[in-house]
């Protein structure tokens, strides 16, 4: 009776490892396969939220890829003032950021909205390469105007804090404002027991932002009911920002905000390192409800 049992658990521990090992070469197939689905789902995002009128007060900015047309939207502040970029998340397009563009040139900055490619109105397909190729350009045709001063700010929410901290060394940022962010998709893929070398797109934050040659004033934003990036990520990104970080942790989950205090306390937040970058150029708190990522 003894070795009928023995053989029989040891048969059951055989089938639960042959099902476990085929689980993960299922999901490393996947993996392999349809990353980018994953990590920028934009078939999430209906057609009816980039199918209206471009912003009368946003000057349409493209780029001919070699997979098409890509769109940015350039909302112009006082002459001479810096440039914020914004970075928006992997399930909104820039028509999602028109308020904040609005708000923060009240302030009198420059404010640049770059879509990603697959996203909106813009053709092709996403990843880390073709998306930090993109805003570069962007970037590079906004500062080449003589109206436009040379400070910029790299605002990155969510995902897009990632593409902030992978660009900041190259564009030669002179500030970030990460809000909700992930240390990196290689270390939330690792989460799921995918190793990192199989990523095309790793957009590893807190991997770039430890290699900045010079560290530049960075705020990190977190909500503290958000439930998609984990609290121990934020604190790498803030770990990694170096000596120049500020680090708030504000109400509210991954998308939205808990109350309008909550979001007052982001802006006065946003407005300080403005404010210190650039005096003349202080935003003004309003009530504008945040548009979810």
């Amino acid at each position: 009776m003894a070795m009928t049992w023995h053989r029989r658990l040891g048969r059951l521990a055989g089938i639960l490892v042959s099902t476990v090992v085929i689980a993960w070469v299922v999901l490393m197939v996947a993996a392999a396969v349809a990353q980018e689905t994953f990590i920028f789902p934009r078939w999430v995002i209906p057609a009816s939220a980039w199918s209206g009128p471009v912003p009368s007060d946003a000057e349409v900015l493209t780029l001919d890829t070699e997979q098409g047309e890509v769109p940015a939207w350039f909302f112009a502040g006082q002459p001479d003032a810096g440039l914020i970029v914004f970075l928006h998340g992997n399930g909104v397009v820039i028509d999602r950021r028109v308020d904040l563009a609005r708000q923060l040139v009240r302030s009198g900055w420059n404010v640049l909205l770059p879509e990603y490619r697959g996203y909106g109105r813009a053709h092709g397909s996403p990843s880390q390469a073709a998306i930090t190729s993109d805003v570069t350009a962007f970037i590079a045709q906004v500062r080449a105007r003589e109206t436009v001063g040379d400070t910029l700010v790299l605002y990155g929410r969510s995902i897009g804090t990632t593409v902030a901290a992978v660009l900041a060394e190259d564009v030669q940022a002179d500030a970030l404002i990460l809000q909700t962010p992930p240390a990196g998709i290689r270390q939330m893929a690792a989460r799921y027991l995918v190793p990192g070398f199989m990523l095309r797109s790793p957009l590893d934050g807190e991997a770039a932002l430890k290699a900045l040659s010079t560290p530049v004033p960075t705020l990190v934003i977190e909500h503290g009911q958000d439930r998609l990036i984990p609290a121990s990520h934020v604190a790498c990104i803030a770990a990694a920002a170096g000596p120049h970080v500020r680090h708030i942790t504000v109400g509210g989950t991954h998308n939205d905000y808990a109350s309008g205090e909550d979001q007052r306390a982001v802006q006065a937040a946003v407005q300080q390192l403005l404010g210190e970058l650039s005096p003349e150029n202080e935003m003004t708190p309003d009530a504008d409800r945040a548009s979810p990522e």
